[in-house]
Order: C-alpha cells, then structure tokens, then sequence
C-alpha cells in the first residue's frame, strides 16, 4: 500500500457510513422521552467510538501495539458491560434491556471495524492461508494472534479509546427521563 493515509481515510469513509443508528423497531416499545434518551446516549456513543477509531487507525503504525490495544479495548468494554449490565434502577427492565442493546451494538461495531482495519493494513499471505473466507470473525482470529500480552499503542490513545464505550454505559446509569 503505496499511501497508507489515503487507504485510511478512504476505510474510515466506508466505515462511518454503515455507523449507524439501531433500526426505529428496537425502540418501538419505548416512550418518547425514552426514545429521546436512548438516541441521545447511542449518539454520544457513535461519535465517540467513530473519533477513537479514526484516532486508532490514523495514529497506530504498529501491528503488534495495534493488536494489542484492540484486546486490551476488548477486554476492558467486556469488563465495564459485565459491571454495569444490571442496568439504572430507576428505569424499567424494557429500557435497561434496549439500552444493553444498543451499547453492545456500538460496541461491537468498534472492535469490528478495528479487526478489520487490521486485515487491510497488515495481514499478508501467510495469514490469510489459513482463513476460511473474509469477514468479522476471520479478522477477529487473526487480531487475536498478534495481540498477546503487554500494553497497546499509546496507553493514552488506549485509555481514551475504551473510555467511550465506558463513558456510554455510565451515561446511560446516570441518565434521567
């Protein structure tokens, strides 16, 4: 890849237009003070995944840290979801349970687009020789190979990076209708 920036940029572009909103169905149960809340919260949460993203894959140059920040990301949305899966107390069990939803959605949309930006940028032959096809879980394999243990890039870009997803759930405990 002769221009990396441009190959970035041009996947970051890709990437943001299925950066979606759950589908209006998800929330068709919920009140229109909840939809409000549940769609103000998803759109803290897209923008702030999306920008941690394009921080990642704009300011990541190494495979291995790369890797690595995309585990520690990983494990670190899996352990604040485990924490705050019981939802706030103050809504109903319907709300709790969209909101989990949602988040995950985001969530999962993040470490995708990651595993994936990591195909492009840095698998070559001998890890695609053994891949069974292209897609999420192919790349999500892959990543996982060369993640192994230490700290990612930038512990900084790291921190900020699994903050978005933590600060979404926090948002959605703290909130009120």
């Amino acid at each position: 890849m002769s221009n990396i920036y441009s190959v970035a940029t041009e996947f970051l572009e890709r990437t943001r237009k299925h950066w979606t909103p759950a589908p209006d169905v998800w929330l068709a149960s919920l009140s229109d003070d909840e939809n409000k809340l549940v769609r103000g919260i998803e759109q803290f949460g897209l923008e702030g995944d999306f920008r941690a993203l394009s921080d990642i894959v704009l300011g990541c140059h190494n495979k291995y840290q790369f890797a690595k920040t995309w585990r520690l990301l990983r494990n670190d949305s899996e352990k604040t979801f485990r924490v705050y899966s019981a939802g706030n107390a103050n809504y109903s069990p319907e709300l709790n349970r969209i909101m989990r939803e949602v988040s995950l959605r985001i969530i999962k949309r993040k470490h995708d687009a990651m595993a994936e930006w990591f195909f492009i940028r840095w698998a070559d032959r001998s890890d695609t020789a053994g891949m069974k096809g292209l897609g999420h879980d192919e790349y999500r394999k892959l990543i996982e190979r060369y993640a192994g243990g230490g700290v990612g890039c930038v512990l900084v870009c790291a921190t900020v990076l699994g903050g978005c997803s933590g600060v979404c759930f926090l948002a959605w405990l703290l909130a009120r209708c």
